[in-house]
């Protein structure tokens, strides 16, 4: 719950609204109205249950990356500030991390407000840009991460506008370093089938097994040669 608080529930408007409103129906106890408060209620259980799964998820990924040598570290797509602050973390004293958020600046203060909370705040550095014009030297970053973010290069948009994205990521990234993508088993297979066509880079991709999985989450790994 502490998580929930501090970094969100995907889709919130939805969840918070059935909050509100199945406590009114229930309380108000009109007719059948408690049936629909309990069903907005169980919309809400699910969509947090959701969250925190993906939250764990996001952890043991973390747990998976070779941090040892990652001194300068570039999470795209930061949002809230969940995964930069966990592997900010992990990565221990030496690294420095910046996220890039391209929404507005709330979701930016909120995501430096985490990291003080979390006590890494000298560590990170969220910055707003746009993930088509890194504004970063070429060979910037030992690793670089998306987490299930929303940014623009997560979107069907301009097969242009989407390979520019990718070979700004490519160009900031260091020489052997590492590009990591999480998100939804779709975008992973559309990203891979690109990014097998370039030269100079290796790429793989992996994906949840268990068909009861809710998340049904990919993951893929760029190397840079």
């Amino acid at each position: 719950m502490k998580k929930l608080l501090r970094y969100g529930v995907d889709a919130p408007v939805i969840t918070w609204t059935s909050v509100i409103l199945g406590i009114i129906l229930i309380l108000f106890d009109y007719d059948f109205s408690w049936l629909l408060g309990i069903l907005l209620l169980l919309l809400a259980v699910i969509i947090m249950a959701y969250t925190i799964r993906k939250y764990t998820w996001v952890q043991n990924i973390i747990r998976h990356l070779d941090l040892r040598t990652a001194s300068k570290i570039l999470d795209v797509g930061t949002g809230k500030d969940f995964f930069l602050t966990h592997v900010t973390k992990a990565a221990g004293p030496v690294a420095f991390v910046t996220g890039i958020e391209s929404k507005n600046q709330y979701v930016i203060n909120k995501a430096r407000k985490n990291a003080k909370k979390e006590h890494v705040n000298n560590r990170i550095n969220v910055i707003h840009g746009d993930v088509r014009h890194l504004p970063f030297p070429n060979d910037s970053f030992n690793l670089i991460t998306a987490m299930d973010t929303k940014d623009s290069f997560m979107d069907d948009r301009d097969t242009e506008d989407v390979h520019q994205i990718y070979h700004e990521i490519i160009r900031v990234l260091k020489q052997y370093g590492s590009f990591v993508l999480v998100s939804n088993q779709k975008n992973v297979n559309r990203i891979y089938n690109y990014l097998d066509t370039l030269d100079g880079i290796q790429v793989k991709r992996s994906h949840t097994t268990s068909k009861f999985d809710i998340l049904h989450w990919g993951e893929l790994t760029l190397k840079k040669e």
